[in-house]
């Protein structure tokens, strides 16, 4: 019967320390923003409404630019590139972690092609 009581003490005791603990140390929320993806479906979702391919190849990167800041993150700052071959490079953050997001369009009548490479970081 001790043993019960003192087990039973023991949980009740650790139950109020993980309390005590947990009121001043709150959990905060954080997302993790997968920026690779974001950066994907938001070219994704543009030529998917047939914007994109629109502003690529009509040199329209203005309107790009305003399109891409609408639908990706707010939290992000990003550069992007319009290259007709992989060997695309740009000036980026050195003390930031970036993410490369590269999206390929090919051309309408002809071949074409043309990818479409997003680089973020947090803000």
């Amino acid at each position: 019967m001790k043993a019960t009581v003192h087990t039973i003490e023991a949980v009740i005791g650790t139950l109020i320390l993980m309390v005590g603990v947990m009121s001043i140390y709150p959990v905060t929320e954080s997302r993790d923003f997968y920026f690779s993806e974001e950066g994907y479906d938001c070219m994704k979702y543009l030529d998917d409404a047939g914007l994109l391919r629109n502003y690529v190849y009509n040199s329209m990167m203005d309107e790009l630019n305003s399109s891409l800041r609408d639908c990706l993150p707010q939290v992000a700052r990003y550069e992007f590139k319009v290259c007709p071959t992989p060997d695309c490079i740009t000036t980026l953050p050195s003390d930031k972690s970036v993410f490369l997001s590269s999206y390929i369009l090919s051309g309408e009548e002809s071949y074409d092609p043309r990818i479409v490479n997003i680089w973020m970081w947090l803000k």
